[in-house]
């Protein structure tokens, strides 16, 4: 008797995983993100990166400096 793989139950993608909430970014943690992006020269990240950071940090309930 061959099983089908329709019938059979699946086991989900996250079983095993942590999941919920993760912890923000450390501001080294951001910067270091940055410099790498700067040395790859991948403009485009790095503005959509700025503009994320900036967009947080104007929109966050704790400030950041």
């Amino acid at each position: 008797m061959d099983h089908d793989k329709s019938t059979s139950p699946a086991t989900p993608w996250n079983k095993g995983k942590i999941v919920g909430q993760k912890a923000p970014f450390k501001m080294r943690d951001i910067w270091a993100i940055r410099v790498r992006l700067q040395m790859q020269s991948r403009r485009r990240e790095l503005a959509i990166s700025n503009a994320i950071w900036f967009y947080s940090c104007t929109h966050s309930r704790y400030k950041t400096r």
